[in-house]
């Protein structure tokens, strides 16, 4: 682990955090680790890349097809216990899109199962999203059990072709 960086606690302008993923290191004592999980069709194309310092990802489709058909989750291997917690915050660097330009986006998940190749969306608890680079900020603060937690880079169902890719940089709670 990097001096400096904490994964468990640690004080982010005033506010006391834990550090789910941050900049490379994936917090294994509480996440377990980190996995990809791609869900995609022979229309869509999608790969990942975990360096040193960020996950990167690109997904995107061509035509119609089922939005569970083309993305790529980053995932907890454990269940987190958001109980004590209010916000989930991620942070995406580098995101760009082409095509459809509303039709793909970054987005937290926070689900009861881990998804897998073939369940990919089921059991989603709670989402939030956005389409260009920043944080995502998450309201947790009525839920009181533990969640699978998730990154999500998703090309959306449309008619038209498009793509997104960028960064996963870090994951907290406060």
């Amino acid at each position: 682990m990097a001096e400096g960086i904490k994964t468990r606690r640690g004080e982010s302008k005033g506010i006391l955090v834990t550090y789910l993923y941050n900049e490379g290191d994936e917090c294994t004592d509480l996440t377990g680790g980190w996995s990809a999980v791609k869900v995609t069709s022979s229309s869509a194309w999608s790969s990942y890349e975990k360096k040193t310092d960020r996950f990167y990802a690109q997904v995107g489709k061509g035509g119609s097809l089922n939005p569970r058909e083309n993305t790529i989750f980053f995932v907890t291997n454990n269940k987190i216990d958001l109980t004590d917690y209010s916000k989930l915050e991620m942070e995406f660097e580098n995101v760009a899109q082409g095509g459809t330009l509303s039709a793909s986006s970054v987005q937290i998940d926070i689900r009861s199962t881990k998804p897998t190749s073939s369940t990919g969306w089921e059991d989603s608890v709670l989402m939030a999203s956005r389409n260009t680079s920043g944080t995502i900020t998450a309201d947790i603060s009525k839920l009181n059990s533990s969640y699978y937690v998730c990154a999500i880079f998703y090309a959306s169902y449309s008619s038209a072709a498009h793509w997104i890719q960028g960064d996963f940089i870090k994951a907290w709670l406060t």
